[in-house]
């Protein structure tokens, strides 16, 4: 491994060291391209930032920035923001390996998602070789491969045949997680947030409930190739590289909002949320900070009620993941939902002087 001791831009430093932020315009996005980066706010405010040599992927983990290049030079670049060191992990390319992402495990592993040969690559953070484990074979092409952990498996998406597998992450064997045969179009990107698996195709965004089909969150209509995919919280965050857009989407209607689309087409590669504590003063106008509350059973198939005490005259009403109001209850903790459909639901508390979170409900 070299280790070159560079300085960082500024900005790129104080966005990454902040951590409290007043304002819907300071969360920062960090886009990734083929030739450049760009540092892009929810007011559409763009700052090209450029770090190292062109590369293809990139993905922050705690204080760290990773960097893929692919081809013949194939390597890892790791950028510290505390020292302000960049680390490069060498990578064989013996047998032509063409890696289109990668997932860092947080013990030091990084698994290299091999496009072209269908295959999951382990190495550490030395560049030596683990093991690897094969996909089935794709009659698609150059297909997309991404990864999330969820659980101590690593969760691929495999679109040239529209499934989803596990790999253990202590024994390496592979399992179908997902048959995402029902879905119309090609897995892309693949992401997990709160124990939820969300995946997107080239102009929708999926929920993967389990032991449930899945349920469609955002739908383009037509516009080709989302390309990067964040979730936290309430908000999805995606973009499209044909069409050159970013957007996000808020819970429970999931309505995109177009951030800009200013950024050069075919150079939207992958998409960070750097400072997701900025997102409660997105729709929050009061100055108290949002309480969560519990629910159970969840999944139900009967009844839901909120284990946790409540204000003296509160409402609970649930929604349809579009945004329509199904029940709505005043001042009990319980409600029936035995007339509702099947699949994913948004449960709201409301009061006058308390401000919570939305929750989610898997009705079966």
């Amino acid at each position: 491994m070299k280790k070159i001791k560079i300085i960082l831009p500024a900005i790129l430093m104080f966005i990454i060291t902040s951590t409290t932020w007043a304002q819907f315009d300071s969360c920062q996005l960090l886009i990734g391209g083929n030739n450049s980066d760009h540092l892009v706010s929810m007011d559409g405010v763009i700052e090209e930032i450029n770090i190292g040599s062109p590369y293809i992927y990139s993905e922050v983990n705690g204080n760290f920035l990773y960097y893929l290049h692919f081809h013949d030079n194939a390597k890892i670049e790791i950028h510290d923001f505390t020292t302000q060191e960049i680390t490069t992990i060498d990578i064989d390319t013996t047998d032509v390996h063409y890696y289109i992402s990668f997932k860092i495990i947080d013990d030091s592993r990084i698994a290299l998602l091999n496009n072209r040969q269908d295959e999951v690559y382990f190495i550490d953070y030395e560049g030596n070789f683990i093991t690897e484990v094969e996909l089935p074979n794709s009659t698609t092409s150059w297909q997309n491969l991404h990864a999330d952990i969820l659980d101590n498996e690593l969760i691929v998406s495999e679109n040239g045949v529209r499934e989803l597998y596990a790999i253990d992450l202590n024994t390496y064997e592979r399992r179908l997680y997902a048959d995402l045969s029902s879905l119309t179009d090609f897995v892309g990107f693949i992401k997990v947030f709160s124990d939820s698996v969300y995946v997107s195709t080239r102009s929708s965004i999926y929920l993967l409930p389990e032991d449930s089909d899945p349920v469609e969150l955002v739908n383009l209509n037509g516009e080709n190739n989302i390309s990067g995919l964040d979730v936290q919280g309430e908000y999805l965050f995606f973009q499209t590289n044909f069409g050159g857009n970013i957007y996000y989407a808020k819970a429970p209607d999931y309505t995109p909002v177009l951030i800009t689309s200013e950024l050069q087409q075919f150079d939207l590669r992958s998409l960070t949320l750097l400072t997701p504590d900025c997102l409660d003063a997105i729709s929050s106008t009061k100055e108290e900070e949002k309480q969560h509350f519990t629910i159970f059973p969840n999944p139900t198939s009967d009844q839901v009620c909120i284990t946790d005490e409540l204000p003296k005259d509160f409402e609970v009403k649930i929604f349809s993941i579009s945004g329509k109001l199904e029940k709505k209850s005043k001042n009990s903790k319980c409600i029936n939902i035995e007339d509702l459909s099947k699949g994913l639901h948004i449960i709201k508390v409301t009061s006058a002087n308390s401000n919570y979170h939305s929750q989610k409900i898997v009705i079966e």
